[in-house]
């Protein structure tokens, strides 16, 4: 397990949520901001079993 801090694109609050390496090297997960509640679209991208890429987006952008 992996913990991922990132920052939301409308409020800008940071949020903290967690990925599993073991689900895959290309990951995609929907969740809304810890803050303002709003849909958010997470891209993460695995080396083995490290983080290499995170893009965080307004849900339908």
């Amino acid at each position: 397990m992996n913990e991922l801090t990132f920052y939301c694109p409308y409020c800008g609050e940071e949020n903290v949520t967690s990925v599993y390496p073991e689900d895959g090297s290309k990951q995609s997960l929907l969740q809304d901001c810890e803050v303002c509640c709003r849909p958010l679209e997470i891209s993460v991208v695995f080396s083995g079993n490290e983080i290499v890429s995170i893009n965080v987006d307004r849900e339908n952008d």
